[in-house]
């Protein structure tokens, strides 16, 4: 059996920062243009695509309430990897069976984060909401033949929502001592109207 999955991607980016009084800034963007083409056995296929990927933060610092306000969107991409696209069967036994799928695209997500950080003499109290979306999260799909042989394979489902908080207290009840409590709480829905294939 004859697989080959090649992928070239070339990428250039431009940053610019600045600052005024108490506000601090940076923006960035980053352009991708990548190439894959793929060969099962006889049949060959190439996908090009071009991606734009923007980020900006932002943080004002009000001193009087000891207070630092913060934003910041960005826009990321994962890759699957090379045993996502793995067309073979990589099962341990005859009974199940993990099949990747060389069709897998990747996914790109968009998070925007609203961030407030209070200050007082021994402790820090941080909280940060965020809301964040990806097209084409990559989810295993779990599925059973009439013979009982169970198989697991990667698609591409339509989206993913998801929104939350982390939250953090820094506590230094000595010069020697810092105790810190963390957490978060975060809502995601995954829809799949339609399968990539």
């Amino acid at each position: 059996q004859d697989y080959r999955d090649e992928t070239h991607v070339h990428a250039g980016y431009v940053t610019a920062r600045g600052s005024a009084g108490r506000v601090r800034a940076e923006a960035g963007v980053r352009v991708e243009a990548d190439r894959t083409r793929i060969r099962l056995e006889e049949a060959a296929s190439t996908r090009t695509a071009v991606r734009v990927f923007p980020s900006v933060r932002g943080e004002w610092t009000d001193a009087r309430r000891a207070l630092v306000y913060r934003i910041a969107y960005g826009r990321r991409i994962h890759r699957p990897g090379p045993e996502m696209l793995n067309p073979f069967s990589m099962g341990e036994d005859d009974v199940n069976a993990v099949i990747g799928n060389p069709a897998l695209v990747p996914e790109v997500s968009d998070q925007v984060e609203l961030g407030v950080e209070r200050h007082g003499a021994r402790w820090t109290l941080q909280l940060t909401p965020f809301l964040r979306w990806t097209r084409d999260p990559i989810r295993p799909l779990m599925a059973t033949t009439a013979s009982g042989r169970s198989t697991v394979t990667l698609e591409n489902l339509t989206g993913t929502r998801a929104a939350g908080a982390d939250a953090a207290v820094r506590a230094r009840p000595t010069e020697r001592t810092v105790v810190t409590l963390a957490g978060s709480v975060a809502h995601m829905e995954t829809t799949a109207a339609e399968f990539r294939r």
